[in-house]
This record gives C-alpha cells, structure tokens and sequence, in this order.
C-alpha cells in the first residue's frame, strides 16, 4: 500500500509532506554583567575591548631615567619594571632589557673560558719573553 501511495504522489505532481520542524529555542539574556552582549545585526566588531590608555608619558620616562641611573638601585628596578605596572609598553621594555643583559652575561662567560684555555699555557711564555726585553727591571 505505500507503494500505491508514493506512486499516487508521484503521478499527481505535489511533493511529499515534509516533516514538523521545531522552532527555536527564545533567546534569553544573561544577568551576568560581566558578559558582553552579543552582537547585533549591523554590528562591526564583536569582541571589542574599550580602550585604555597605555601611552607612557616623557615625564615617566625621565623619572625612570632617572632612577635607571643610579647603582645598584638599577638593578632592582629593572626587575620592578619588568614585572609590575600598568603600561605594557614599559613591561616589555623592561623584560627585553633583562633578556639581553643575560644573553650578554652568557656570552661573557663563555668568551672568558675560551680566553682563559687558549692563554693559559702562554702565559708562562709570555712572562719569559718580558723578562728578555727588561732585563734591568727586578719584577
């Protein structure tokens, strides 16, 4: 009988019923406040932020100039900048500049040990020929 039925269908030229399709679910708003809301039609960035200033001020970076200048107290406050505040700008100065003061102690070292194993058995040739060239010195 299905058969009878879809080839009725089929000769009468409507299609077949479709099935019940379910609606939506409502959209309900959220009372968390921190959530933004979602976009709307028209809407050109969704994910946007306000913005914050983060300019540092030439009176910020002469202070901290300032402060870089003076011994041993540089050192801590280049771990300070580094690590705290608000302007990101200066963080990331700050951070770079730690970055490159260890490259730098590194590589002194490693200079260091290769210096001291290429010299270390000149020295005693070195001290020899001193004494060749200065012989009325008393060293």
């Amino acid at each position: 009988m299905d058969m009878e039925n879809l080839n009725n269908q089929e000769n009468a030229g409507t299609p077949p019923p479709l099935p019940p399709q379910e609606e939506p679910a409502p959209y309900v708003v959220s009372d968390n406040r921190n959530v933004p809301p979602p976009p709307g039609p028209g809407s050109f960035n969704s994910g946007y932020t306000p913005y914050k200033d983060e300019t540092v001020t030439i009176g910020d970076w002469i202070l901290t100039m300032l402060v870089m200048a003076i011994p041993c107290v540089n050192v801590i406050m280049l771990f300070v900048y580094a690590f705290t505040g608000d302007k990101e700008s200066k963080k990331n100065f700050f951070k770079a500049q730690l970055i490159i003061a260890a490259v730098s102690i590194i590589l002194s070292i490693i200079l260091y040990i290769v210096l001291a194993a290429v010299f270390v058995d000149k020295i005693g040739d070195f001290t020899d020929w001193f004494n060749q060239m200065s012989p009325g010195f008393d060293f």
